[in-house]
């Protein structure tokens, strides 16, 4: 692991309503390029529209936990 960062999220309805815009910034500040992937934790958070974007930005693959769980 290169670099981890939490999101201070302690509410369910906090990360319900986490916006996808946020998040996608959140990714991209903590994204470093020496990285072979980036994982986003938490089934709460909505990542399905994200995940494609943050592949083609950063050439690597995205994987969250909602596909892992798959």
């Amino acid at each position: 692991m290169l670099r981890f960062k939490g999101l201070n999220l302690n509410y369910e309805w906090e990360i319900g309503n986490f916006r996808t815009e946020e998040l996608y910034q959140h990714a991209r500040n903590i994204f470093t390029p020496d990285a072979d992937g980036l994982f986003i934790a938490c089934t709460g958070l909505r990542t399905a529209e994200i995940i494609e974007p943050l592949e083609e930005e950063f050439g690597v693959p995205v994987v969250t936990a909602n596909q892992a769980t798959m």
